[in-house]
């Protein structure tokens, strides 16, 4: 069940990428009902699998999985139909609105079915996945990174498309921005600034593994290098998108997961070791000042600095975005 569970969900994240990462509605309804079945497929086989303690200590955030499907529960439970009586307790507006429309007797909540439909699929989709991740980790407990790797690998791919699309224009004499199969850049961006972080954690806690079950040194290395090499393709790959909030989150996103990855070691040295953690934050700090010195292309560059001699930044979206969602937090 778990290879079924891990080739499912990737086969249906790729789909998704290819369809211009889920604008075409024809791909997009599909592969999330997908993501929805596997992701329930799992938890019922676990439920059956599990031993007893583990059902009983689900492992940890055992609540993880139920809170998931209360709140797809929630959502399904708009489209069921009513009896007059008890939607008018539920929801005396949408009794209003259906007898407005000529509809008597047993009616739904939600007087747009169709479009509730949609929201419950993607949001079945968005918390599938994070249920199907909780249960393949519990499924490789010796290999709980396999979990991770089929974004970190999807990613991978999209960014080596990405850094083809930039040089063959810079080949062609001409300037683009890298977007893979993204119709947006910057969600472009987005995909392999979340994974950047995943794939530095992956090196660290595949060197440690190997290191401390005694594995040898090359072989430790050779994993870890691979894994390096994945996170430079992505970085890189964030560079030539050309989005300016992409590369400054992929820098702050590789300095949580860097710091992530090495503090605890140095932890455990106690007091005496101290200055390890300070050499790191410095080392760290030192990486993130020369990757925002030499990295950027003359396209970033420009980039930022005409977002820099603006002279109303209103007139920049981003920042009308950004008023507007201080109102809609309060």
């Amino acid at each position: 069940m778990r290879w079924i569970l891990l080739v499912g969900l990737m086969s249906a994240l790729g789909a998704a990428m290819w369809a211009k990462a889920g604008t075409n509605a024809a791909v997009w309804n599909p592969v999330m009902a997908a993501v929805l079945v596997l992701a329930a497929a799992g938890e019922w086989w676990g439920v059956w699998t599990d031993p007893p303690r583990g059902r009983a200590s689900g492992g940890g955030f055992a609540w993880v999985p139920w809170l998931a499907w209360a709140l797809l529960g929630w959502v399904g439970l708009q489209m069921v139909s009513l009896p007059e009586w008890l939607l008018r307790a539920v929801s005396p507006l949408s009794l209003e609105v259906w007898r407005g429309v000529g509809r008597m007797g047993a009616a739904p909540v939600t007087v747009t079915p169709v479009l509730t439909w949609a929201e419950f699929l993607r949001l079945g989709a968005t918390l599938g996945m994070l249920v199907a991740g909780r249960r393949m980790a519990r499924m490789w407990p010796e290999r709980p990174w396999v979990a991770a790797a089929p974004v970190v690998l999807l990613a991978w791919a999209e960014s080596l498309l990405g850094l083809m699309q930039f040089y063959l224009a810079r080949m062609e004499g001409t300037s683009v921005s890298a977007s893979g199969t993204y119709v947006n850049r910057n969600h472009y961006a987005g995909l392999l600034e979340m994974a950047l972080p995943v794939a530095i954690g992956l090196a660290v806690a595949t060197y440690s593994r190997e290191w401390e079950e005694h594995y040898s040194s090359g072989r430790a290395a050779l994993k870890a290098f691979f894994w390096m090499l994945i996170a430079a393709c992505l970085l890189t790959g964030v560079v030539v998108s050309l989005s300016r909030m992409g590369f400054l989150a992929a820098l702050f996103g590789l300095a949580v997961g860097t710091l992530a990855g090495v503090w605890p070691e140095a932890r455990r040295g106690g007091r005496s070791l101290q200055w390890k953690r300070m050499a790191i934050g410095l080392a760290v700090a030192g990486g993130l000042i020369s990757a925002v010195i030499y990295l950027p292309t003359d396209e970033l560059i420009s980039r930022f600095a005409g977002f820099a001699q603006t002279e109303d930044i209103s007139q920049d979206m981003r920042a009308e975005i950004w008023r507007e969602s201080g109102a809609l937090i309060r």
